[in-house]
């Protein structure tokens, strides 16, 4: 009897992560906000609520988050990786480029970087130039808050 090995597609693992990120967010959105609403997707995809308040939805290998609110809100969870360092000059700015390769790890810091231009670029749904339209002030790993400055469109 042949026991061969099933190796699933790359189509089949998306899949697969896919269906996971839903039944995660689903079941984050009933424990935040019950039955109360319906999530609803934008024509450019950005997610709402059915009782015309704002979410936010990310998913990273095995975490997941949700934030809500009455005025557009943005969230990112990105855990580090490598690949960050080849389009790093995409979305930072001179001094952030700076600043990453000056704090105690690199790509912790870059990664960081991308996810607060991400919460933001989600907060606006649309038409955001990472590099140009946001600023990351200087942090420090660990601090509680990071500070971004937007000077794009929407602001």
């Amino acid at each position: 009897m042949d026991m061969g090995y099933f190796i699933p597609s790359s189509a089949e693992v998306h899949l697969e992560k896919r269906k996971r990120e839903w039944l995660v967010t689903r079941l984050l959105l009933h424990r935040l906000i019950g039955s109360e609403a319906e999530l609803l997707f934008r024509k450019n995809g950005q997610p709402f609520l059915s009782n015309g308040r704002a979410i936010s939805i990310s998913h990273s290998e095995s975490l997941a988050g949700i934030v809500t609110g009455e005025k557009s809100v943005g969230i990112d969870i990105q855990a580090p990786d490598e690949k960050i360092y080849r389009i790093r000059k995409r979305f930072c700015q001179p001094g952030e480029l700076e600043d990453a390769f000056n704090s105690f790890n690199e790509l912790e810091y870059l990664t960081a970087i991308w996810c607060a231009k991400e919460a933001v670029f989600k907060c606006f749904g649309e038409r955001v130039h990472f590099s140009e339209d946001i600023r990351i002030l200087p942090f420090k790993m660990g601090d509680k808050t990071v500070i971004a400055e937007y000077n794009g469109i929407h602001g």
